[in-house]
């Protein structure tokens, strides 16, 4: 694995500012595609917000530029989002999920008042047209998340799959390619984000 595959994609928010003090959005395109103006503009209400996502990480990606991506802005609440792009390219869900709970852990080491949320690999049209076994690795990913968060009193775990169910038991039409939301659906997002990030930082 080429580790500096997306260098661009991370000096471009380097050139974008390090803003210290604020909550950090780290992680894939989730993130990548809510972007960092809309991302302040949406989730202001949570103060300062930095959202450093560059799309199509894999969880070792994550970890190589923690130091630039995370470290540098000295955040006080960091939320993770990865897994996905992992298993869809054949890494196993436990490979994933401990490069995940590894970041968490690098963040309480060098800022041991953080408060850590890790976003589950939530349902959607994406997920569920998975070959069986990677949806097998999808919960294998999320178990061992929910496993590290009992363990540690700075990590929570999110789960936003309540979200985006409609009462039927699909998904409401939010996203725009099954995995990513549309401009609405990251504004419709965005409330209830910031009601769940409250109660977990």
């Amino acid at each position: 694995m080429d580790l500096r595959r997306l260098e661009k994609d991370v000096s471009a928010l380097e050139a974008a500012g390090i803003i210290k003090g604020g909550i950090v959005l780290y992680g894939s395109s989730f993130f990548g595609v809510w972007g960092r103006e809309r991302a302040k503009e949406q989730l202001s209400e949570l103060g300062t917000v930095v959202c450093n996502g560059f799309g199509g990480s894999l969880a070792a990606e994550q970890v190589y530029y923690y130091g630039r991506l995370v470290r540098a802005f000295e955040p006080s609440a960091l939320v993770l989002r990865g897994g996905v792009n992992d298993i869809n390219a054949g890494i196993t869900g436990e490979v994933a999920a401990a490069l995940t709970i590894l970041l968490a852990d690098m963040a309480h080491a060098d800022f041991p008042n953080i408060k850590i949320v890790a976003l589950s690999v939530f349902g959607c049209p994406f997920v569920d047209g998975l070959e069986s076994h990677k949806r097998e690795q999808v919960k294998i990913y999320n178990d061992a998340l929910e496993k590290a968060a009992a363990t540690r009193d700075y990590l929570s775990v999110l789960d936003l799959t309540p979200f985006f169910t409609d009462a039927s038991s699909g998904y409401r039409p939010l996203f725009s390619d099954g995995l990513h939301l549309t401009d609405d659906g990251y504004k419709q997002l965005a409330p209830y984000f910031i009601s769940k990030i409250k109660e977990l930082v």
